[in-house]
């Protein structure tokens, strides 16, 4: 009698690729949702950080500072911060671009904080940014501009928004993979203006999540999801525990 050969027999292998293939479909999905929630803690640890800056700066000169919608606040704002200084502060900056300004540091000398030494680099931030994630937007007055974008955003970056100007915010940034940004209402809120809002003594910093989308522009309200679409949901703040569509009630 002839002795059988060893090896797999066609069926045998077609049962070990079905066995892999659900093996694959069953993990994949599970590795996938570990690397996107990583990314979404990178991003609260960073919001985290820009908060616990705003508040640094808040007990270092008093106010927390404008977000450049309202231009006699910010002239307001600069005086008392630089009361020595013969510099005009710039105008116009959108809300991405003051979170960078205000906490990135200026030059030394106060009565020219816009001035940098060594040229190009402002002194004693108050957060630490990653360099290569600034993104230089203009030059103002020789003063360099900027957005701060997540690692993982889509190149959408953190937007601020201050209390005192919440109501000034509709439709005024966008960037990344589009919408708006802008400051979300409170469900808790009562009254009228800043106390409708979440953080209604403070400040509002925003990221447009792992899509790169802020949302829609419309009216919308925290933790009850009035208001928002898909793109909301993976939307990034100081004011929530995790996403704000995690966060919803």
């Amino acid at each position: 009698a002839r002795r059988r050969r060893g090896g797999f027999t066609l069926v045998e292998l077609l049962v070990v690729v079905v066995i892999i293939i659900v093996l694959a479909g069953l993990t994949i999905p599970a590795v996938m949702w570990a690397f996107s929630a990583a990314q979404e803690t990178r991003i609260r640890a960073e919001v985290s950080g820009l908060s616990e800056a705003m508040e640094r700066y808040r007990q270092e000169y008093g106010d927390y500072p404008p977000d450049f919608s309202d231009a006699a606040l910010v002239t307001r704002h600069w005086q008392k911060r630089f009361p020595r200084t013969t510099q005009s502060p710039p105008t116009g900056l959108t809300r991405a671009e003051a979170l960078v300004f205000w906490l990135n540091g200026f030059g030394p000398n106060v009565t020219a904080p816009l001035t940098t030494s060594p040229a190009g680099t402002p002194s004693s931030p108050l957060f630490p940014f990653d360099k290569a994630r600034l993104k230089n937007t203009r030059t103002l007055n020789s003063w360099p501009i900027y957005t701060y974008e997540p690692q993982d955003g889509q190149g959408a970056p953190y937007a601020y928004f201050a209390a005192p100007t919440y109501t000034h915010a509709a439709a005024t940034f966008s960037g990344g993979m589009g919408g708006t940004a802008r400051p979300y209402l409170s469900a808790f809120g009562s009254g009228s203006g800043s106390s409708l809002y979440a953080n209604p003594t403070s400040f509002q910093i925003i990221s447009a999540g792992l899509d790169g989308n802020y949302g829609n522009n419309t009216t919308k309200t925290y933790p009850t999801g009035t208001g928002y679409n898909d793109q909301d949901n993976d939307n990034i703040t100081n004011f929530c525990t995790r996403t704000l569509g995690d966060d919803r009630e």
